[in-house]
């Protein structure tokens, strides 16, 4: 009723439940608290959304959450399903967030998988980010991040068994018809045979978990695929 004479006779009607419409709502809704709210950037990533049953829901957004979580704490990571559900914004929520607050910055990453140069090439023209690496699991199998997670664990002399157990898992999915760069099918492999030569009891119930709460705390700032990751998800100057 915004804008309405209601000391006059007024007939009034169905509205449109636009973007502008919904922007009034919220401000009237949360008023200052909008702008405390709201992330300075989302990163809208592959995965099962939040409220999915799947047992890997949000996995890709609270991976890159571990990462980079200290140097940009003011981002938001939220994984919104397939590549086309992030190219597309489907579940509308980089605009819902823009229209809660002015200044919010949308940042839209998928995984390179096997796609062509040229596919490539039109995704970032349209403003979408791609990885380097085939997906996230490529960054976190890094033997660098391996030689990291036997430190964290007080255990460096093991990281050439780890290394060369990611190596034999590698092998192994290559051998079952999956590309050599496809670290996300060797992972499951990897992580049963790492959790027994670090002798870890814990650390992850299966290799979704152990990738995101063992594992991903250790891609660190300096690491090779450390920056490289950072560069695929917030350009060039983070």
């Amino acid at each position: 009723m915004g804008g309405l004479d209601l000391s006059e006779s007024v007939t009034l009607g169905a509205i449109v439940p636009d973007r502008p419409f919904w922007k009034q709502q919220l401000m009237v809704s949360l008023g200052d608290m909008a702008s405390l709210l709201a992330p300075a950037k989302v990163v809208l990533c592959e995965g099962y959304p939040s409220g999915s049953r799947r047992s890997k829901a949000q996995w890709d957004s609270r991976v890159l959450e571990k990462i980079f979580s200290s140097k940009y704490p003011d981002v938001g990571y939220f994984s919104v399903g397939n590549s086309d559900d992030v190219v597309g914004d489907k579940m509308h929520l980089g605009e819902a967030l823009t229209a809660l607050t002015n200044g919010v910055e949308t940042l839209r990453v998928i995984d390179r998988d096997a796609r062509s140069e040229e596919e490539i090439k039109e995704l970032v023209d349209d403003g979408c980010r791609v990885l380097r690496r085939r997906h996230l699991e490529a960054y976190l199998l890094d033997d660098e991040v391996l030689e990291a997670l036997c430190d964290h664990l007080g255990k460096p002399e093991l990281a050439p068994d780890v290394c060369a157990a990611l190596a034999v898992a590698v092998q192994a999915s290559i051998g079952r018809g999956n590309p050599p760069d496809d670290f996300k099918s060797a992972a499951g492999e990897f992580v049963v045979a790492a959790r027994r030569l670090l002798s870890q009891p814990a650390g992850g119930n299966d290799r979704h978990s152990y990738l995101r709460d063992t594992v991903a705390p250790c891609l660190r700032p300096g690491m090779v695929a450390y920056e490289e990751l950072r560069e695929d998800v917030f350009g060039g100057t983070g």
